[in-house]
This record gives structure tokens, C-alpha cells and sequence, in this order.
């Protein structure tokens, strides 16, 4: 992870971002990073937790403009909720087991996809400078709110019923449609956005993969390749990235893959995240998915994410409106109004990997935020 941004450098960002700063932000002096810049009721929150939190939910990059303020007001509402759901566990007195921490913390690693699941799930906290406490500590947060909106949420659930789950189906064809598109799969060498094209990273990363090119044409399966080759985590599915839709790639990687013939290799082509070797397997064309036991199922299971999302928001929009939260030090003066980019659960998602070229990220679990 990159190294953190000076306190100064996001004292000045934060008073840019929030409405209220006039030109203060101009005369911003240096704060220490133990310095109080939130109190959420009696709870501290300091510059260098913002920070820290700032740090995370960009994965360490650099951000400008509309991007970095939704950074910092994310990261702030993070630092917010957490402690407002702290304070309230410690009020209700109802403390969470350390077999129940466990337990959930077991269930993250098998939700990992490959054979080295904790190995890749204890990698992602040290890339996001999490440990092994601060995730226990979240994980804590996560099953204390489940509990308190499950009341609610079971009333939410038993209205997806097998009648409501049809007529869902059919009110909605747009949404279980699945557009035309390619099954893909993708090597990825990765190389800095800011490594120059004739520089030695960059021509060591295009010759990994014109070798590739030439392996593949030899007779030497793909799916081995990207095992091998590949710093995608799509190497332990052959390097499969699913179906991949017109339009909705950067420019380069669309051309790519849709001027590529069904069953040959693209070219090696650069993105943000390195160089990229397509294999385009399969046209797909436009399809209704017919209503079947595994759509309900699926349905269903989203029906009821989206409810307990719901719910939970509920829950931290109740927490905020009887809380005092007060901007005080070198962002006295700012007004606390939540952003729409609050995370849906209190310990936010510092583990999950951000996504890459035409690989989706991957959805990170509510528990392993900083």
C-alpha cells in the first residue's frame, strides 16, 4: 500500500470536499495526527484515523476532484457509523462471543475463492494495513447490527413468497435478460499505470505474453497458462472473466476483445493495471433466463440482501439522527451530512480487491473494513 497522504494535504482535501469551509482551507496549518477532527457524542475520531480510513477506501491511490470527495466523505462516514454502532453495543450491554467471531471469521476465508482461501484473505488485510484485531473488532460491529435489525429483516423476508418471487419475474424482464456480449478469459501482467511503454517493465510484461501468444498456439492450454502466468485472480478459473458486454470496458480492452475472432487471442493490450492477453471463447447472444427453480432461488437470495441493506440503513440513519456530531481542530466549522456513498455495513470493505481491466471486482464481505 502506498504510503499515506500528509495530515496536511487531507486537512486541505476535506475542507474542499465539505460545505461550509469558505476559504478556510487556505490557512489550514499542519495537524498532528492524534489531533480530534470528529466527535461522534463522547467518541474521538482523529486526523490520523481519517487518514488512515482515506487510505483504504482508495486502495492507496492517488485521487483529484469529484472522485477524492467522495473518497474522504466515504471514509468519514465509515469513521462515523463505526463508532455510533460501537457505542450503541456498549449500551445494550449484549456482548458478541468470541466463538461467534470466530465462526464468522471462518466463514470469510471460505468464502475466498481458491485452495490458499486464509493465505488470500490475510494478503488483502496487509494491503489494506488491517489486522488480524482491527478485523475481529469489525466483525464484532457486523453481528451486533445483525442482530439488532433481524426482527425487522424477518419481516422483510417473509414477504418473498414463491407467488411474489413470479410475479417479480415477470414484471421485470429487463432485469433477467442477459445482454449479448463474449465469454472471455484474460492474462494479466501487472504493471504500474505510470511504468513508460519502453521502459523494461513494460516490454518484460508484453513479452511474457507474446510468449504466451506463442505457447497457446503450440497446443498448450490457456487455462494452464493463465495458472501460470497470470497476476489476475481469475488465474484459478483459467484465467475465465465471464461474459463480457459491449461498451462497458475502457475503450481499449472493448476494441480488444470485440475485433478479436471467436476462439483466437487478442493482441496484448494496456490498461490502468498492466498488459492483458485475451482469449474471446464464445458469442452469446441476447437471452430471456426461463423461470426456474435456481432463478427463484437466486432471486430470492438477492430480494433479501437488498432488504437487510435496507435495513441496516434504517438502522445507521437512526443511530446519526439522535447523535451529536460535531467537526472540530482543523475541520472545525464543517456541517456532518452523510454521504450517499456511506457504507452499507459498519466496517465498510477494506479487504476486497479492487477490480481490474475487464475483471469485475469482486464483492468483499461486510466484515472486513478498517
Amino acid at each position: 500500500m502506498k504510503s499515506l497522504l500528509p495530515v496536511l494535504a487531507l486537512s486541505l482535501a476535506v475542507l474542499a470536499a465539505l460545505p461550509g469551509c469558505g476559504k478556510k482551507a487556505e490557512t489550514v496549518a499542519p495537524s498532528p495526527a492524534g489531533e480530534v477532527a470528529i466527535w461522534v457524542d463522547e467518541t474521538p475520531v482523529t486526523m490520523g484515523q481519517l487518514q488512515v480510513e482515506y487510505a483504504r477506501t482508495t486502495g492507496g491511490r492517488e485521487l483529484s476532484g469529484e472522485l477524492r470527495q467522495r473518497a474522504i466523505r466515504t471514509a468519514i462516514d465509515l469513521l462515523v457509523t463505526r463508532a455510533l454502532v460501537r457505542a450503541d453495543m456498549l449500551r445494550a450491554g449484549d456482548p458478541v462471543t468470541a466463538e461467534e467471531v470466530e465462526k464468522a471469521r471462518q466463514t470469510l476465508i471460505a468464502d475466498r475463492e481458491g485452495l490458499a482461501a486464509e493465505a488470500n484473505l490475510a494478503m488483502l488485510l496487509a494491503q489494506r494495513g488491517l489486522s488480524q484485531e482491527e478485523l475481529e473488532s469489525n466483525i464484532k460491529l457486523d453481528l451486533f447490527k445483525n442482530r439488532v435489525v433481524h426482527e425487522d429483516y424477518l419481516a422483510r423476508e417473509a414477504e418473498f413468497t414463491d407467488g411474489y418471487l413470479k410475479d417479480f419475474y415477470d414484471a421485470h424482464p429487463g432485469t433477467f435478460t442477459i445482454p449479448a456480449g463474449r465469454k472471455v478469459s484474460q492474462i494479466l501482467v501487472r504493471v504500474s499505470a505510470d511504468a513508460p511503454e519502453d521502459g523494461d517493465l513494460a516490454g518484460d510484461a508484453r513479452k511474457t505474453l507474446e510468449e504466451a501468444a506463442s505457447r497457446f498456439a503450440a497446443g498448450e492450454s490457456f487455462d494452464s497458462l493463465a495458472l501460470e502466468l497470470s497476476d489476475d485472480p481469475s488465474r484459478e478459473r483459467g484465467g475465465d472473466i465471464g461474459l463480457v458486454v459491449p461498451g462497458r470496458q475502457p475503450p481499449g480492452l472493448d476494441e480488444a476483445i470485440f475485433s478479436t475472432a471467436v476462439g483466437a487471442l487478442s493482441s496484448p493490450v494496456r490498461s490502468p493495471a498492466g498488459y492483458h492477453l485475451f482469449l474471446v471463447r464464445e458469442e452469446t447472444p441476447e437471452t430471456l433466463q426461463p423461470w426456474s427453480e435456481e432463478l427463484k432461488a437466486a432471486l430470492r437470495k438477492q430480494l433479501c440482501r437488498a432488504a437487510q441493506a435496507e435495513e441496516t440503513r434504517k438502522y445507521y440513519k437512526r443511530l446519526r439522527d439522535a447523535a451529536t456530531i460535531r467537526f472540530v481542530g482543523p475541520l472545525e466549522g464543517v456541517k456532518y451530512t452523510s454521504s450517499e456513498d456511506a457504507a452499507e455495513d459498519a466496517s465498510g470493505d477494506a479487504a476486497a480487491p479492487a477490480g481490474d481491466g475487464a475483471e469485475p471486482a469482486e464483492a468483499g464481505e461486510e466484515a472486513v473494513g478498517g
